[in-house]
């Protein structure tokens, strides 16, 4: 799935532009879901609804029908939202593995895109 998503991450940046942070977790007491962490400088609050559809659109469209059920949410921020500013100190292509972030267990996570600037 994680190649999957890099897939889709290529896609997304060509389409809409510059992705600040693009993650995947499993996290808290949803262990065996995903969670989709999304910021990009083109997501705004005029806009939140719309990239939020336009999001789990190219999820659906990227992912098998058993890997689009394993998302239990998606998440999307403005880049300077505290929740992708906790995450920002990741490199991208870093793997998280049973570690708390601002006191969210993250049991497993994968960071496809970390650009900070």
């Amino acid at each position: 799935m994680v190649e999957k998503l890099k897939s889709l991450l290529g896609k997304i940046i060509a389409e809409k532009g510059a992705v600040t942070l693009f993650a995947i977790m499993r996290m808290d007491d949803l262990t065996d879901k995903w969670s989709v962490i999304f910021s990009a400088p083109w997501v705004t609050t005029e806009s939140k609804d719309a990239d939020f559809s336009y999001i789990v659109t190219k999820l659906n469209e990227g992912l098998s029908e058993e890997e689009s059920a394993s998302i239990a949410r998606v998440g999307i921020f403005a880049k300077d939202h505290h929740i992708p500013q906790l995450f920002l100190r990741y490199k991208a292509d870093q793997k998280i593995v049973d570690e708390k972030v601002n006191g969210f267990a993250v049991h497993e996570a994968y960071i496809l895109a970390s650009n900070p600037e």
